[in-house]
């Protein structure tokens, strides 16, 4: 994105997943992200609310079009964990891994545990922060690394409660497989989570960057297991729901281009 597309008779169309100037806070990249945009024949974007942060910055067409999520989920969950809080994310800025970290210190459930899923090097400044604050959490969180899609959703399976302290999401993958698992949500309210977390009745939303809420929210499903049970079948169903939207979406697209092709 450091100049404007090459002038060329060939339409041009950009796929946003986020702003990326917006997501990590590296301000530098907007200008060369604007001009990109502008330059473009049509525009997709992951979520809705993209697409209105996106209108401000283009006059280009605008379509939606959710990426969905990836096959790490279970139908059912198999053998509930006592206390086994799920973190998904890479060491980014934008994603917040020690927060979420420190929201399960702030549970303080007795017996509970977490593991952190994802690329814990990513960033080296991110990777430091995870793992002093695992270190200072001790033996209740593990650190797993990348997993295999299986060794995911056996986790998805055994999960509580999925938490996030995402500041920016485009569309979260992880988010909608946790739902499609049957896993109550706890994050940040953020647009590109709430698009998908109907607050109290997927899961819980709190103010963004309020860790203790956070944490409070964590204890409150980890202590109420009707409750949690409850927002997690709603969490299934609202997968599910998307799941069928994204089906159609394909099969209009698969029409079309057969409808080209002859």
């Amino acid at each position: 994105f450091r100049h404007r597309p090459a002038r060329t008779k060939a339409p041009s169309v950009a796929l946003v997943h986020q702003l990326a100037g917006e997501a990590n806070g590296r301000g530098g990249r907007a200008e060369a992200e604007r001009s990109a945009l502008q330059g473009c024949h049509r525009v997709i974007a992951v979520s809705e609310w993209l697409r209105r942060r996106l209108e401000t910055i283009t006059r280009s067409p605008i379509e939606v079009i959710s990426p969905g999520r990836d096959r790490c989920f279970v139908a059912s969950p198999s053998s509930l964990e006592d206390g086994l809080v799920l973190c998904v994310g890479n060491a980014e800025p934008e994603k917040g891994v020690s927060q979420a970290i420190e929201a399960a210190g702030v549970a303080g459930r007795p017996g509970s545990t977490m593991v952190v899923v994802g690329d814990l090097e990513a960033d080296p400044r991110e990777a430091q922060m995870i793992h002093a604050v695992a270190s200072a959490a001790g033996p209740r969180v593990r650190l797993a690394g990348v997993l295999s899609p299986g060794e995911l959703a056996d986790l998805y399976s055994k999960a509580r409660v999925f938490v996030t302290a995402s500041r920016y999401e485009g569309w979260p993958i992880a988010v909608a497989e946790a739902m499609a698992s049957g896993v109550p949500v706890v994050g940040f309210d953020i647009p590109g989570l709430r698009e998908l977390v109907r607050p109290g009745t997927d899961g819980l939303l709190v103010a963004p960057g309020d860790v203790a809420a956070l944490g409070r929210a964590v204890a409150a499903l980890l202590s109420n297991r009707t409750l949690a049970a409850a927002l997690g079948a709603s969490a299934r169903e609202r997968a599910a729901a998307v799941d069928e939207r994204l089906e159609q979406l394909d099969n209009e697209l698969e029409l079309a281009e057969h409808r080209v092709a002859a």
